[in-house]
């Protein structure tokens, strides 16, 4: 491992625990997080944000934030609250429930 891949780890990690410790703002460690890898890939290796956005899986991003996006319509819908209280009454899910 080179030495930009090491400082991106251990920004990786300190990001983790500022994050798990829930004393800051997510996003806001996220995004630091963000532009320090940025600025050490830029030092390192001569990376350019252009080079950036077209080094970027965008199939895969797209992918999740739709699927982020299904999530939380459902969940504001009050989809899983109902699914769960079918499955407390046991209308659904009793086959699978009573094979384990």
């Amino acid at each position: 491992m080179d030495v930009a891949g090491a400082i991106v780890l251990i920004i990786l990690i300190v990001t983790l625990l500022v994050i798990v410790s829930e004393r800051v703002n997510e996003t806001a460690t996220a995004l630091f997080a963000m532009s320090l890898v940025g600025g050490v890939l830029y030092l390192y290796n001569g990376l350019t944000f252009g080079d950036f956005v077209l080094l970027m899986p965008w199939d895969t991003i797209l992918f999740v934030t739709a699927m982020l996006i299904v999530v939380a319509v459902a969940a504001s819908s009050g989809m899983f609250q109902y699914i769960a209280l079918l499955h407390h009454m046991g209308m659904i899910f009793d086959n699978y429930s009573n094979q384990m």
